[in-house]
C-alpha cells in the first residue's frame, strides 16, 4: 500500500537497480572489498577501477543512490550496511555507514494554501510539477521567503560546482574523511538579508533521503560565507509543496541532521466545504461502479492527480516511470488504478494507460478548479457518497483515515474488504 509519511516508498525495482547489483557484485569480488573493508573499516575506489571492474558500467550511474531503496543488494549486509560517498573528482570511500536520514513525518492536516499573483503569465504548474517550476513558484509566491523569514530573496547560486577541501568524521564510523573538489550539484540556492538558503528538491517517493545531498553544499558555502547556511529540503507533490529546514549541530560529523521547521503547501487552493460538496452531489450523478478495476486503494488524492499527470506528460508506461522518477512499482499501481476508477485513464496495454476524456480535462483545469473536479469524480461513485451522505447526517466528521475507513465499511462491506478498506 502507498506509504503515508507523506513521502509514499521508493524501492529499487526498475532495470537500473538491477544493473547496479551486478555491476557492484564483480567490483567487490574484483578488487577485493570484503577483505580491505574488513581489515580498515573502509576501501577508497577509483572511478577508472569501477568501470574496468564493473565490466563497463559508468561509475557515476553506480554512485547514483538517493535514498534507501536505491542501495545495491551487495551493501545489504547483516554486520552492517555499506554506504559510499565522493571525495574527489573520480575516487569514492566505500564503508560500514548509514548513509541516510528519514524524513519527519507529516502531519496530513496540516497543509497552506499557497496563494500566485494573478498577473503572473509565466508561472505554471499542474498535477505533475517540475522540481524547477516548484522552486520558482515558491519564490514568486514569497511563499519561500516567508517559510525562511526573510523579507526579500535573490537567487543566487545553482547547478554543478566543485566543493573546497573539508573534512569529517562519518556517523559513529571510527575513521575520517577528506573532501577536495568533489562534484556537488545545488537545484538552488537563494541569499537574504540575514541567511543563504541551499535547496535540494525531488519529485515525492523516498521517505528517506541520502545525507550527501545537503551536508556536502552546505559545508561547502558555510566554509566561505559570513551569513548562516541553511539547507532546506524540497519535496514536489502532485499538487502540494513540502519545504523542510535542516540543521548539522556537528559541522564536522557526517549523520542525520536535526529538522528545523517543517510546512507543506496545497496548490490547490479551494477547499472542499461542505456546501460545495453538497451542490456537487446535487449536480452529478451516481455512475454505475467501474468493473476491471479494483477498488481504489491510493490512500491520497494529489498522488492520483500526479499520476494523471505523468500519462499527460508521457510518462505513460511503468517502465519509463520506474526509469525516470523514484517510486515503487506497487504505488504505480494503486494511483493508476484510482484514476481508472474515477475516470480519468484506462489502460492501452500491459503496464501503460492513456488519458480519458475526463483526464484531458482535468489535466487542462486551472490548479484552485482541480480539487472540485476530483469531488466530482469520487462523489459520482455510489459507495463514496453514501459514506459522505451518512456521515453528515449523522453530524460525523471524517478527519481521520480510520474515520473515511470506518464510514466506508458500512457501506461497501459487502463488496470491499476490511484492509482494502483501511488502505
Amino acid at each position: 500500500m502507498p506509504g503515508n509519511s507523506g513521502n509514499g516508498k521508493a524501492s529499487a525495482t526498475g532495470a537500473a537497480p538491477r544493473k547496479n547489483d551486478e555491476a557492484w557484485a564483480r567490483v567487490i569480488d574484483a578488487l577485493g572489498l570484503e577483505d580491505r573493508i574488513a581489515a580498515d573499516g573502509r576501501a577508497v575506489v577509483t572511478a577508472d577501477e569501477l568501470k574496468a571492474a564493473s565490466g563497463g558500467r559508468e561509475p557515476r550511474l553506480m554512485a547514483k543512490i538517493d535514498h534507501r531503496g536505491d542501495l545495491p543488494k551487495p551493501f545489504k549486509r547483516k554486520s552492517g550496511n555499506w554506504g559510499i560517498l565522493p571525495t574527489r573528482r573520480g575516487e569514492y570511500v566505500i564503508g560500514v555507514f548509514d548513509m541516510f536520514a528519514p524524513f519527519p513525518d507529516v502531519d496530513e492536516t496540516s497543509a497552506e494554501a499557497l496563494r500566485m499573483p494573478q498577473d503572473l503569465e509565466t508561472v505554471t504548474f499542474g498535477p505533475s510539477l517540475s522540481e524547477t517550476a516548484a522552486i520558482n513558484i515558491l519564490q514568486a509566491s514569497g511563499t519561500l521567503g516567508e517559510f525562511l523569514g526573510e523579507e526579500w530573496l535573490l537567487h543566487t547560486i545553482a547547478g554543478r560546482m566543485g566543493t573546497k577541501d573539508f573534512d569529517f568524521v562519518v556517523g559513529d564510523a571510527d575513521f575520517r574523511v577528506s573532501v577536495d573538489r568533489a562534484q556537488i550539484e545545488i537545484d538552488a540556492g537563494f541569499e537574504g538579508e540575514g541567511s543563504i538558503a541551499l535547496i535540494e528538491a525531488k519529485r515525492e517517493g523516498a521517505e528517506n533521503f541520502v545525507v550527501r545531498q545537503l551536508y556536502y553544499p552546505w559545508r561547502h558555502w558555510r566554509d566561505r560565507c559570513v551569513k548562516p547556511v541553511r539547507p532546506v529540503y524540497l519535496i514536489v507533490g502532485g499538487t502540494q509543496l513540502r519545504l523542510i529546514e535542516f540543521a548539522f549541530d556537528e559541522p564536522g560529523r557526517y549523520a542525520p541532521p536535526r529538522v528545523v521547521r517543517d510546512r507543506r503547501y496545497s496548490l490547490v487552493g479551494r477547499g472542499w466545504e461542505v456546501e460545495g460538496l453538497a451542490e456537487i452531489m446535487a449536480r452529478v450523478p451516481v455512475g454505475a461502479e467501474p468493473t476491471g478495476v479494483p477498488f481504489p486503494q491510493a490512500d491520497r488524492v494529489d498522488r492520483v492527480l500526479e499520476h494523471v499527470g505523468y500519462v499527460a506528460e508521457g510518462l505513460d508506461t511503468a517502465d519509463v516511470i520506474l526509469e525516470e522518477l523514484e517510486v515503487d512499482s506497487r504505488d504505480i499501481d494503486y494511483y493508476m488504478n484510482a484514476a481508472i476508477y474515477l475516470g480519468f485513464l484506462r489502460r492501452a496495454g500491459r503496464k501503460r494507460w492513456e488519458l480519458t476524456d475526463a483526464g484531458r480535462g482535468l489535466v487542462a483545469e486551472k490548479p484552485e478548479d482541480m480539487s472540485f473536479r476530483v469531488a466530482e469524480a469520487i462523489l459520482g461513485r455510489r459507495i463514496f457518497r453514501e459514506a459522505l451522505v451518512g456521515a453528515s447526517e449523522s453530524g460525523e466528521t471524517l478527519g481521520t483515515r480510520g474515520d473515511v475507513a470506518g464510514r466506508l465499511a458500512e457501506v461497501a462491506a459487502s463488496r470491499v474488504g476490511g484492509d482494502t478498506l483501511r488502505r
